[in-house]
């Protein structure tokens, strides 16, 4: 076997892939950080202070989840240390990146159709199919999409090196692209399956025990790999899988037959049909809902999945490629104990399944077109569909890549179309409050009040919380009654462990004290009550996350009087403060003095603030980044 290695006058395709991707997703590198941007690594000091080492990056990628994802950490590590905090750098890789997967799978494509000049261009309608696709926008425009970029181009770049015939050279590449993989996204486990899949496919009249041969080599590299991966993933988190997955969870996951049918359908025909339902949110209760109102669909869903099963059994190249799509949707399906909140599907899990559906579905056409006699005219039909439908990806994608812009964009697209999903109107509702432009404000407090009026005047405590922290920037004393009873309504929850708490309640109830110690300080000058919610805070708090309360900690400390204890804290955090942004930690250490001093004193104290903040500005002997 050989691997298709274009001549220099056959490189044209890749400029033209090229071209294309730069059109569609040139734009995201205008965007900024968005959504979980802020907490996988923006607010995330662990990455943005010292240099790379193994236990910085070895970790989960949140406190208390089991994703070991080493590569991506280190390549936000590497854009924080070079280029400081830039969202078109982070931007920029990912628009790299899915261009590099666009000529993997032309290239792939060539070796499976065929070197041949006429099936160049199938190849590249392949490539096409998969670099327009508007499922994929999400993944690339959207910084914390690069897990499935970079375990995608790990895996492709490996499946190109092991369709050429095993040296020692390409084992040891090919263990590389394995191990990154895996060390991108657990999604990597599916290279060896795949890699099967793909060379049965470029041959599929070849007895199986010879095409097996031919890999073994590469199998064994994937199986030594995927021992090392889970060795030292079981070194860093303490597990080897995620802590439910067995028999029994397994067996689970199958009798709730409902979710994983609904969520299977919804794979499929977004691999089709995606230009009217595009969106980081599906709702699970409605998409269940619709399961029970559109039978039809599951039906056609299941009756697609059996007919692929049966020409694949018949050694079809297109079904072959088209279970690599199954394959690579079955970790997302529900039936594995990967939650997806209240959502059924997301689509930046379509990344690397819909490179095994393009090809097997250009391999379909391929099929038609050579099994019957009327070649012209399946060939324009064939060209006429799929210059459609990509003429239509190509507008959706770029549509839609323009949503991720900004935080205010994206949600507010998302709830003029989904006004009634509770995560949709959080993240809307904060992104409204945490804007300065007056338009924003303004449309921020209407909301609030048709909430309230839905509510007989009350405010549910998400939407309280929020609001509470727009009257604290607002410097509004109406913060402290909404915060006060956030702290009252959640007796109990402050004294538990983080641990049993979990990550996200840890992250909420530990925000909500931070605030309503900096409300208690400037509005009251409570400085007692206001240690102790911030040493509540603290022990809710986890390792990156102390940004949340030690400037609060260090103005308290200077009121109190205690001048050489808040300068020690400033230089056992300082480090910290420097990599999470030390001129915001200034600005604020310095408002909360201001306010704080007024509320004890009865006067203005810019002044003494203004000279703390220039001894703090003198302790800070790491560079300003």
């Amino acid at each position: 076997m050989r691997i298709f290695t274009p001549a220099p006058r056959a490189l044209w395709p890749f400029g033209l892939l090229l071209a294309v991707v730069a059109s569609l997703y040139g734009q995201s590198l205008g965007f900024g950080y968005i959504w979980d941007d802020n907490s996988l690594f923006v607010d995330n000091t662990m990455l943005r202070e010292g240099v790379w080492s193994w236990a910085a990056v070895a970790r989960p990628i949140l406190p208390d989840t089991s994703y070991f994802r080493p590569l991506v950490l280190t390549t936000w590590m590497a854009e924080m240390q070079l280029f400081k905090l830039t969202p078109l750098y982070s931007h920029l890789i990912n628009v790299i990146l899915h261009g590099i997967n666009t000529c993997l799978v032309y290239v792939i494509a060539c070796a499976i159709y065929g070197s041949r000049d006429k099936t160049r261009i199938a190849a590249l309608v392949a490539a096409l199919i998969f670099s327009a696709h508007p499922c994929l926008a999400e993944g690339v425009a959207w910084i914390s999409g690069r897990f499935d970029l970079l375990a995608t181009t790990m895996l492709l770049a490996g499946f190109a090196t092991a369709m050429a015939p095993a040296t020692v050279f390409r084992c040891m590449a090919v263990g590389i692209f394995a191990l990154g993989a895996l060390f991108s996204k657990e999604t990597g486990i599916l290279f060896a399956p795949l890699l099967v899949l793909l060379a049965i496919a470029r041959s599929p009249g070849r007895p199986l025990r010879v095409t097996l041969a031919d890999l073994w080599p590469y199998l064994l590299v994937s199986a030594a790999t995927t021992i090392i991966y889970f060795i030292l993933r079981r070194q860093a988190l303490g597990v080897v899988s995620y802590s439910e997955f067995g028999l029994m969870q397994l067996a689970s996951g199958f009798a709730n037959y409902e979710f994983w049918m609904r969520a299977l359908s919804f794979y499929t025909f977004m691999g089709f049909m995606p230009f009217s339902s595009i969106s980081p949110q599906h709702d699970i209760l409605l998409e269940l809902a619709s399961a029970r109102q559109h039978i039809a669909a599951l039906a056609v869903a299941l009756a697609i999945l059996a007919v692929v099963v049966y020409f694949a059994i018949k050694r079809q190249t297109w079904a072959i490629l088209w279970i690599g799509f199954y394959a690579g949707i079955f970790p997302v399906l529900g039936i594995l104990s990967i939650r997806l909140a209240d959502t059924i599907g997301a689509e930046r899990f379509m990344y690397l399944p819909l490179v095994m559906l393009a090809l097997a579905s250009v391999a379909l056409f391929l099929e038609i077109r050579d099994k019957y006699p009327l070649q012209r005219i399946i060939s324009l039909m064939g060209a006429a569909v799929a210059g459609g439908w990509l003429v239509l990806s190509l507008l959706v994608t770029y549509t839609v890549t323009s949503m991720w812009e900004s935080g205010v964009k994206l949600w507010s697209w998302q709830y003029q179309s989904r006004p009634e999903n509770q995560m949709v109107l959080m993240n809307y509702l904060v992104h409204l409050s945490s804007s300065r432009e007056p338009e924003l404000e303004k449309k921020f407090e209407i909301e609030i009040e048709k909430i309230q009026s839905r509510n007989r005047g009350r405010l549910p405590m998400e939407v309280q919380g929020i609001y509470a922290i727009y009257l604290l920037t607002k410097q509004n004393p109406e913060a402290i009654p909404y915060l006060q009873g956030l702290v009252d309504n959640s007796v109990g929850i402050w004294d538990q462990p983080r641990e049993q708490l979990g990550l996200m309640k840890s992250l909420k109830y530990s925000s909500i004290l931070a605030n309503y110690a900096q409300a208690l300080m400037i509005f009251n000058g409570d400085l007692k009550l206001a240690r102790e919610t911030l040493n509540r805070s603290k022990a809710l708090t986890g390792r990156g996350g102390e940004f949340q309360f030690v400037h609060s900690m260090i103005a308290l400390e200077y009121l109190a009087g205690n001048k050489a204890d808040a300068l020690n804290l400033y230089r056992e955090n300082l480090e910290m403060l420097h990599a999470y942004d030390i001129h915001k930690m200034h600005a604020s250490i310095r408002t909360l003095i201001q306010f704080t001093c007024l509320q004890l004193k009865g006067e203005n104290c810019k002044p003494q603030a203004l000279e703390f903040i220039e001894e703090l500005k003198k302790e800070s002997l790491v560079p300003s980044r």
